[in-house]
């Protein structure tokens, strides 16, 4: 038995007619004759009366059709299901991203789910290099990363979204505050506000001062950017950001770039090999949503 002698069994009862049912299937009315034969032979039982005048299911065809109606339905479902999979508009996507390291990261996820509607979608909050490692590894589709340099990404396929340079984040009144351009050596007095080890801004920090033995005293060690903000904001300390989160700030805080510091990159990394589908829609819409001004929504 196979789908096609199920499909001339349902168009023969549909139009009560061989000749109908071969025409409606465009198949010659004598293959579908001996396709429906041979079914009957194998499954032991007759499921249409033959008469010159009319063709009528027997009791035994009764129960095949309406057997045969709900695997025709299940069929068309699966074929559906399948080719939203091989389309990538249904599909798994597993990343992992830190929003405040990039503030159009929800503009992102809405434009993945809006055109990905039955996505299966998990995010995570990995470093940048247990997030590199898992891609390494296929455990994650893609990961939004903060990269010291582009061989950190050896072994993926990647996309830079922008590179930046450090800025000092200061109370507002700091005597550093709206200078053209300051030094890391001018830094290195003042009180620090820093996120936790292994966070994105905990990361900003310590590239800014990879290259010195020395580092500024941490006063205040948080979770979350928010808090380092509003630390910084009502004087109890300074922090090192980048330009873009600044930006996205909406407390007062003064902002000096730093001009020795070293360049910060942010990128989207992904596994190399074979495509597939849903992940490559959603690095599509990424690199149409990078190439637009970081403060657009």
């Amino acid at each position: 038995m196979d789908l096609r002698q199920l499909d001339y069994v349902l168009a023969v009862a549909e139009q009560g007619s061989f000749t109908r049912a071969a025409e409606q299937r465009h198949v010659a009315q004598p293959a579908l004759s001996v396709a429906i034969r041979r079914l009957e032979r194998e499954l032991g039982v007759r499921l249409f009366e033959r008469t010159s005048r009319r063709v009528a299911l027997t009791d035994a065809g009764e129960a095949f059709v309406a057997r045969a109606r709900r695997i025709a339905t299940e069929t068309d479902a699966l074929t559906t299901d399948m080719a939203a999979f091989a389309t990538g508009t249904r599909g798994r996507l597993r990343i992992s991203a830190w929003y405040h390291v990039e503030p159009r990261l929800t503009n992102f996820l809405r434009d993945i789910v809006a055109e990905i509607p039955e996505i299966d979608l998990t995010i995570v909050e990995l470093p940048s290099s247990e997030a590199v490692a898992a891609i390494r590894m296929g455990d994650l589709d893609a990961a939004l990363v903060d990269i010291w340099d582009e061989d950190e990404l050896a072994g993926t396929e990647h996309l830079v979204l922008r590179r930046e340079p450090y800025v000092l984040v200061t109370p507002p009144n700091h005597p550093l505050a709206g200078r053209a351009s300051i030094r890391v050596a001018e830094v290195l007095p003042e009180p620090f506000v820093v996120t936790l080890p292994g966070t994105p801004l905990r990361r900003c920090y310590e590239h800014a001062f990879a290259n010195r033995s020395d580092r500024p005293r941490t006063v205040i060690e948080t979770n979350e950017l928010a808090s380092t903000v509003a630390f910084v904001s009502i004087g109890l300390g300074c922090a090192i950001l980048i330009p873009s989160i600044v930006d996205a700030i909406a407390l007062p805080v003064g902002v000096a770039p730093i001009g020795d510091a070293p360049e910060a990159i942010l990128a989207v990394a992904w596994p190399t090999g074979p495509a597939t589908p849903t992940r490559d829609q959603a690095i599509r819409l990424v690199r149409q949503r990078a190439s637009e001004p970081a403060a657009s929504g």
